[in-house]
């Protein structure tokens, strides 16, 4: 960033609240085929008359599943419309008082998109530009339409949250469904369909009432109950390929970046979507300068400033608020309406807080150019690091000397609830109940509980303060006593006091240790960084018992620091309920594993950290300080 840019970034400050907000409820938007979705429209008011607002204001869009009553991250569009833009809250085809059969993500809602934001472009007051904004299922769902806008679109920027990238890899962990989430999300459809009665009782068309009313009790249990059904069977539903790639962001970032579309992606890194919202940023800025969307960043690549990802320290539904509300607002003031704030002028579009501090960083490259990709070895034990675990093994830079050397850990089918996972796997959902599972207890990272049947790798403390930040990559060489094998990963920061911190997670089943090699990242040596695995549902591949196997499992992008006198902990567990829930035929397949994780000179089982010095960094973020 030049000096001109610095200084208008740090000048920037909110507009103030100058408008009152006007609504129009249940508008209908008629599509090309004579289905009716149904808008909510919201609008400035003239405080000193009362009336509307003469504008031009930009239109800011967002299309809900959920019910457009403000439920689940549509409610942002009213700090937008207090200070100058007009907010269209949709509900997609098929939900809420829309018209029309539910597609979920599909091709009819893409197009959907594309004619509502036309529409709102054309609003009375408007200056006919819009710009995309929703978390989860609403910030796929403006990726997915800005794929089908093309670059004639009156779509001029877009602000997706926690949004997918490869949806069957981002949710279903290690090649297994994750049943609680799975659970979670069937209910949220019927749930939410009974709530948006309240949302279109007042249409006045009767016989519309009482379809809508049908339409979404049917197409809510229709869908629900086949995510449940396909994860209890092994259906399409339980596994990447045919039934999530055609509804994955990723799939469209050609069209996307062809659009020309500035987008700030947003995340945290407790969020459910895991690698998604990084390698949505990494395919952007790839493609800006013709590089395939997959492949890692080069670590002094050219990047794109109409490309950005922030990710703060939260989970799912923990973007709703005061930092995030100034950073779209900082977005959509530079693109819809032209305030040359300085958000655009930058060499570093990363922006990330890093767990444990109230640091926050710029950076440009993914993986991080700061941090030197480090291999550390499982070693012997026991350490005397405090673990409960089998073995309380070292974890270090020293590559092991003996021949054969091993540790022993059995499938258990249970775990501790009590992980990082909780809070990860619940959307956060946990942080506002005041129960013992609720943050301070489990939801915190505790990872202790789950290291009682567990292996643990523990390094020697650190001398000077790290940061860690990055994918992690695990070489893992083991055998076992049956046909397949789950493998729970798990990395902490252990403090001084011998608290074990659940900052990552990862995990592998076996049998699907099947992976594209040309989509997976390695470093200069040849370590594993982060791996792509297949994870279809005819990719699985069963183990010869007791031969020993190496796999690469991969742990969801973190960023942590380590101080001075603290250790950094790899738990190998063996199950994780009811997050990783293998399907009832792997079960069988699982049932009395023994396992034999290698730690010797032939088969050197390893972690791959991305380990930078905090003065590497050049500077702290600007934009991610609430003014």
């Amino acid at each position: 960033m030049d000096a001109e840019g610095q200084a208008l970034v740090e000048s920037w400050v909110p507009s103030s609240e100058s408008y009152d907000i006007g609504e129009e409820r249940n508008v209908d938007v008629p599509m090309e085929d004579g289905v009716k979705l149904r808008v909510d429209v919201k609008y400035p008011i003239d405080r000193a008359t009362g009336m509307r607002a003469v504008g031009p204001f930009p239109s800011v869009l967002t299309q809900t599943p959920y019910g457009k009553n403000g439920l689940l991250g549509t409610g942002s569009g009213d700090y937008l419309v207090k200070r100058g833009y007009i907010a269209v809250i949709a509900d997609v085809r098929g939900r809420g008082a829309s018209q029309g059969e539910f597609e979920f993500w599909g091709a009819q809602e893409r197009l959907d998109g594309v004619a509502l934001a036309r529409w709102a472009s054309e609003l009375p007051n408007a200056n006919g530009r819009v710009g995309l904004y929703g978390a989860s299922y609403l910030g796929v769902t403006q990726l997915l339409t800005i794929a089908a806008a093309g670059s004639n679109s009156p779509i001029r920027a877009a602000v997706p949250e926690v949004a997918a990238s490869d949806v069957g890899r981002d949710l279903f962990y290690g090649g297994m469904p994750n049943f609680a989430l799975g659970l979670l999300y069937a209910a949220l459809f019927p749930a939410t369909g009974a709530l948006a009665v309240v949302d279109y009782i007042g249409l006045n068309d009767p016989v519309d009432l009482t379809t809508r009313t049908l339409e979404s009790v049917t197409g809510s249990l229709g869908y629900s109950g086949q995510l449940l059904l396909d994860m209890a069977l092994d259906g399409p539903a339980a596994h990447a390929g045919e039934f999530w790639d055609p509804k994955s962001p990723g799939n469209f970032l050609e069209d996307i970046a062809a659009s020309g579309v500035p987008i700030m992606i947003v995340d945290g890194w407790y969020d459910i979507m895991g690698k998604g919202p990084s390698m949505n940023y990494v395919g952007l800025q790839n493609l800006a300068v013709g590089r395939p969307k997959g492949v890692a960043m080069l670590p002094n690549q050219p990047v794109d400033g109409r490309y950005q990802w922030v990710q703060g320290p939260w989970t799912h539904t923990g973007t709703d608020n005061e930092l995030v509300s100034q950073i779209r607002l900082r977005w959509f003031d530079r693109w819809l309406k032209d305030i040359d704030n300085g958000v655009d002028k930058t060499a570093t579009p990363i922006h990330f807080n890093v767990l444990g501090s109230d640091r926050w960083i710029d950076a440009s490259a993914w993986p991080l150019k700061e941090a030197t990709s480090t291999v550390m070895y499982f070693g012997g034990g026991r350490i005397g690091s405090g673990t409960p675990s089998l073995n309380d093994g070292l974890l270090s830079s020293t590559p092991p000397v003996e021949a054969d050397a091993s540790d022993t850990v059995v499938w258990t089918g249970v775990s501790s609830p009590c992980n990082v996972r909780l809070r990860v796997q619940t959307m956060g959902l946990l942080d506002t109940i005041p129960v013992p599972l609720d943050e301070k207890i489990c939801g915190s990272g505790s990872n202790t509980s789950r290291e009682v049947a567990a292996l643990t790798y523990t390094t020697e403390p650190f001398k000077t303060e790290k940061i860690v930040a990055g994918p992690i990559g695990l070489e893992l060489f083991a055998s076992s006593s049956r046909v397949d094998a789950e493998f729970i990963v798990d990395v902490s920061r252990v403090t001084a006091d011998g608290s074990s911190i659940s900052v990552g997670m990862g995990a592998l089943l076996g049998s699907q240790r099947s992976q594209n090699t040309s989509l997976s990242w390695y470093d200069e040596n040849g370590a594993p960084v982060q791996p792509f695995h297949y994870f279809l549902i005819d990719s699985g591949k069963p183990l010869e018992p007791g031969v020993v196997t190496r796999f690469e499992i991969g742990v969801w992008p973190t960023a942590f620091q380590i101080n001075e006198g603290e250790r950094l902990r790899i738990t190998i567990a063996t199950s994780d309920i009811p997050f990783s829930m293998p399907l009832y035929p792997t079960v069988l397949d699982l049932v009395g594993g023994v396992y034999e994780v290698q730690r010797s000179s032939v088969y050197p089982s390893s972690v791959t950290l991305p380990i930078a010095d905090p003065s590497s960094f050049e500077r702290d973020c600007v934009i991610c300080v609430v003014k």
